[in-house]
């Protein structure tokens, strides 16, 4: 009787055991969705901050070629 009864709470552990695995396996597919969405946020915010960058350059290139077109001075147009 003894041996039924170790028989049966093993058979409970392992089960316990297989569904707390399967409820770890599926955080670690949902933190895996996590770290792939941030890394696509990422990638994409790093792009978008470089053509802003880009864009600052080539609007102070412009300004600066109006300035010398018009001739004035850039010491007189500071606050």
């Amino acid at each position: 009787m003894l041996l039924v009864i170790l028989i049966v709470a093993v058979v409970m552990l392992a089960s316990l055991a297989a569904s707390r695995l399967q409820q770890t396996s599926a955080s670690m597919e949902q933190i895996t969705g996590t770290v792939e969405n941030t890394s696509a946020s990422s990638s994409e915010a790093n792009q978008l901050s470089q053509s802003a960058a880009e864009l600052a350059r080539g609007t102070g290139d412009t300004v600066s070629q109006v300035v010398t077109t018009i001739g004035v001075d850039a010491g007189a147009i500071s606050p």
